[in-house]
């Protein structure tokens, strides 16, 4: 898992930011099956000061 922020805008009080976060998974089943997966998350924050 890996994740990051970043602040985009900053005024007075109030900041807007995005957030990111990648998670990376994989699983092996019976019968030599193996599973991955991968999901890739945006987010947009707002905060009042």
């Amino acid at each position: 898992m890996a994740s990051t922020g970043y602040e985009i805008y900053k005024k007075k009080n109030f900041a807007l930011n995005v957030q990111s976060k990648l998670v990376l998974g994989s699983v092996s089943l019976d019968g030599n099956a193996d599973r991955d997966a991968l999901i890739f998350n945006v987010g947009l924050g707002f905060s009042w000061l």
